[in-house]
């Protein structure tokens, strides 16, 4: 019975003869090698990290009058209205908070006023993005005691939420210009705004 010794020897033996000369010679290498170059330059996986330019759709006769009326009335029409809404709804907000804050003695019913002008607001700049609200089934309740638990969300997404009910939030406090909307405007909820480069606030 042969040793396992003898097996490797064996084994050796047999992978020095497959290496032999004539087992590389050039007639067996270069279509080997040309067939797998070949199948580089024809390879269809490299062909999905290829550019490819994006076909124009409204270049044409019967396309080109619609797309430039298009163009017309969305960046000449309703831009300009959206962006007058944007505006004006801010301001008057503003205006209208201030007179509040100085003409209303009780400081809860200010507050109260307060939130309802922030309704309005919200709704106006959902209004002026071009957003509609639909429910699917029941509109949501708020009840007492309860929390929302809304991950990786921005401050349009907290608009489009404060268009159907207010009520305050623990999120990242950005840099102007967002801090003024985040300390001026929606001071009336009584948010809590942190700073994850603080290290006070991290603990919050």
């Amino acid at each position: 019975k042969p040793s396992r010794g003898d097996a490797h020897g064996e084994i050796h033996h047999r992978l020095l003869l497959n290496l032999r000369p004539h087992a590389l010679s050039p007639g067996l290498a270069l279509p080997t090698f040309g067939g797998a170059m070949e199948d580089i330059v024809h390879d269809s996986f490299n062909k999905c990290f290829e550019a490819h330019l994006p076909v124009p759709w409204n270049w044409n006769a019967y396309l080109l009058p619609a797309y430039l009326l298009g163009v017309f009335v969305r960046y000449f029409i309703l831009f300009p209205i959206r962006l007058t809404i944007l505006v004006w709804s801010i301001i008057a907000f503003l205006v209208i908070s201030a007179i509040n804050r100085k003409t209303e003695k009780d400081e809860r019913k200010a507050i109260e006023k307060d939130r309802k002008l922030m309704w309005y607001l919200a709704n106006a700049w959902i209004m002026a993005l071009g957003g509609v609200i639909q429910y699917s089934g029941v509109a949501p309740t708020i009840g007492a005691n309860q929390v929302y638990v809304s991950n990786h969300t921005s401050i349009i997404d907290y608009v489009v939420l404060l268009g159907a009910q207010t009520f305050a939030v623990v999120g990242q406090h950005h840099p102007q210009p967002l801090a003024f909307f985040q300390d001026v405007v929606l001071k009336c909820l009584s948010c809590i705004w942190f700073d994850r480069k603080e290290l006070k606030d991290r603990g919050l």
